[in-house]
């Protein structure tokens, strides 16, 4: 086959040309110094087929961005780069894991192997790998999240170095910093809390705002509540040791 114009006095030039052995590309528009530029390749050997490149690698390439009005079914998918769906980026690589809801997910590194359910679950979770993230914002912006549970509406949302622990009801552990190796179970159970590693929170407000509360157990209504320097202790019972001022290594029973 030898190059081919079709031409139009009303339109630019259709050109038919030899990229190279058993392969040809069309162009449109006036040559420069006799060198066209084709916007479809068909590779006349592999069977290849390319828009906007003249090397096609694969049985459709396509060098550019795609619309599809209808339906678009694939076997497999991998991304390259970053995956939209419905204008929510979801950063590559993520394998194994599973997003539903507006926004879950969105943006979360290294998150493999996890869940994320819920609006805003897990949203811009940093190493959140083989962890759980149910409820809304559950997890979101956590640091360090891998290998924890997130179950309640914001639980452990915004809590750093939040590895291997868990965060169950509304708000409990959000904001908790160096909230690693502990347990938060009961609303806005250690909400807060500072320096809240390898220590435990049960009951609804129990440890909230309780600062430097590492190894420590909290047990009841508001047990430890806003207590300070409150590492190596124990509050059991409702409002236990609450407010309690240099509350390091000393236990609280009872209703205070």
């Amino acid at each position: 086959l030898t190059d081919r114009n079709i031409t139009n006095a009303s339109y630019d030039t259709l050109k038919i040309f030899a990229v190279a052995q058993n392969k040809f590309s069309i162009g449109v528009g006036a040559s420069t110094a006799g060198v066209y530029t084709g916007n479809v390749t068909i590779d006349g050997v592999t069977g290849n087929f390319g828009v906007g490149t003249t090397s096609p690698s694969q049985m459709l390439s396509v060098q550019g961005n795609g619309l599809f009005s209808g339906n678009m079914s694939v076997a497999n998918l991998t991304a390259t780069g970053t995956l939209m769906l419905g204008n929510l980026p979801i950063s590559n690589p993520v394998t194994n894991s599973l997003f539903v809801g507006v926004g879950a997910g969105i943006l979360a590194t290294a998150a493999s192997d996890s869940n994320f359910f819920g609006d805003n679950a897990g949203a811009n979770a940093t190493n959140a790998e083989s962890s759980n993230f149910f409820g809304a914002y559950a997890g979101s912006g956590a640091t360090n999240a891998h290998s924890s549970n997130f179950l309640g509406g914001y639980a452990g949302s915004g809590a750093t170095n939040a590895n291997t622990s868990n965060f169950i009801g509304n708000n409990a552990g959000n904001g908790a910093t160096h909230a690693s190796y502990s347990n938060f179970l009961g609303g806005y159970s250690g909400n807060v809390a500072t320096h809240a590693s390898y220590s435990n929170f049960f009951g609804y407000a129990t440890g909230e705002g309780a600062t430097s509360a590492s190894h420590s157990n909290f047990f009841g209504l508001s047990a430890g509540n806003g207590a300070t320097d409150a590492p190596y202790s124990n509050f059991f019972g409702r409002t236990a040791g609450n407010l309690a001022l240099n509350a390091s290594s000393s236990n609280f029973f009872g209703f205070s």
